[in-house]
């Protein structure tokens, strides 16, 4: 054998084994290509899950946080509605003809004032006395008040003083000592059962 045909013999043998390699090579190119797209397929469904996720969890709060939003400003337009209520109750009360004015002071007088208690008049209403006496006469015949001539440091109302006791009976006060259960009727009446 000629020194040309081992040469030859040697590139063929490396041709082959180039070839060989190449055709390796190009499988496993081909396989970590299939693997990558596969991973990519993969990693981009999970980004995908993990981005929806997100955006529902963000969606969910961002409804609750509105519902909640919304629920308070209800409230608060709600409790505006009972107070200006409340406001209205003390109005009305002061706006009740004379003798159920006078009723009304009298009746609050009997229910709160002791024996030995001294009770002056608001100015305002200095001129229902003789009213107001009748009414604490007929509910507490009992109780034996002292009656000040002078007026009540008061827009509207009574001021009670006793040896260890001093307050106000005023259609504010009266209303502001019956709040809680002024509260809940009023609340029924504006609204219902969706309290």
């Amino acid at each position: 054998m000629a020194l040309v045909d081992i040469l030859r013999r040697i590139e063929d043998d490396v041709d082959a084994e180039t070839a060989h390699e190449l055709a390796v090579a190009s499988q496993r190119a081909d396989s970590l290509l299939a693997d990558a797209r596969e991973h990519a397929h993969a990693r981009s469904a999970q980004i995908v899950d993990s981005a929806r996720r997100v955006a529902e969890t963000d969606a969910a709060t961002l409804a609750a946080g509105a519902r909640l939003a919304t629920r308070d400003e209800a409230l608060v337009a709600k409790r505006a509605l009972v107070e200006d209520a409340l406001e209205r109750v003390s109005v009305a009360i002061e706006s009740l003809p004379a003798d159920r004015y006078a009723c009304f002071l009298g009746e609050e007088i009997a229910a709160n004032a002791r024996s030995g208690d001294t009770v002056t008049l608001a100015q305002a209403d200095a001129a229902l006395l003789d009213d107001v006496k009748c009414v604490v006469a007929t509910r507490a015949p009992a109780v034996e008040l002292t009656w000040a001539s002078e007026p009540a440091p008061l827009e509207r109302g009574a001021l009670v003083v006793g040896q260890r006791t001093r307050f106000e009976l005023t259609p504010r006060s009266v209303v502001a000592e019956r709040r809680g259960e002024l509260e809940v009727e009023i609340a029924a009446a504006l609204f219902g059962q969706e309290q």
